[in-house]
């Protein structure tokens, strides 16, 4: 049984990038020598430990190893039980910092998710806090929509809305609705708001740490 390893013989950090070299113990290093190096990009946030080594594996050309094997030994059995475990010889991986810019996207990326919750989450009116999860919203929308197009509220409509403390907040007529409607998008553009408050601070920030801080 072969087993395949593989040696991080060097680093780019401007490009996130690990150059590892690949070999086993029928194809030694020495004997392969680049023929199976590879540039590989790392991901942000880089793995680290066994995740590092099962991402690196993922790169790792068994079917060539596999090929090669067999040249050398026809007697070999097909199909060849190769095992592929990846060894760290140098010791532990470098960890390559994600460079600024990419925590700023990751960041921004990271404030269009907290909007995106928020959004999907509750609202504030008349002192009670109402859902608008998914669920929720498309209740809402529809009861919207049908006020939109007939002018009523549909058949069936209970007179209320349930309040997240599960108290029915009293709607007698449309226009109490609008108003909890108004106060949804509210809430909506105050959230957006600050999401851009948030962004704008991201683009003022020119440190790591600067960006960390930045929280909803």
């Amino acid at each position: 049984m072969a087993t395949i390893k593989f040696r991080i013989v060097d680093t780019v950090p401007d490009d996130r990038q690990i150059i590892v070299r690949f070999f086993s113990d029928v194809l030694t290093e020495s004997e392969l020598g680049n023929r199976a190096q590879y540039a590989i990009s790392l991901p942000v946030p880089a793995p680290q430990g066994d995740d590092l080594r099962a991402f690196i594996m993922s790169y790792c050309p068994v079917d060539w190893f596999e090929t090669m094997h067999r040249v050398r030994d026809p007697s070999m059995p097909t199909p060849m039980p190769l095992v592929a475990i990846g060894q760290v010889i140098d010791g532990t991986a470098p960890v390559v910092e994600p460079t600024l810019d990419e925590r700023r996207s990751a960041k921004n990326a990271e404030i269009n998710a907290w909007r995106a919750s928020a959004n999907l989450s509750t609202f504030p009116y008349a002192g009670k806090l109402f859902s608008c999860d998914t669920v929720s919203r498309s209740d809402i929308d529809g009861v919207a929509n049908h006020i939109g197009l007939f002018g009523t509220f549909p058949e069936g409509f209970p007179g209320a809305w349930r309040a997240v403390d599960n108290t029915m907040y009293p709607l007698p007529d449309v226009d109490a609705f609008r108003a909890l409607f108004a106060g949804m998008a509210a809430q909506g553009t105050e959230n957006f708001n600050y999401s851009q408050h948030l962004k704008a601070q991201l683009d003022l920030a020119t440190t790591s740490e600067e960006i960390a801080a930045i929280v909803w």
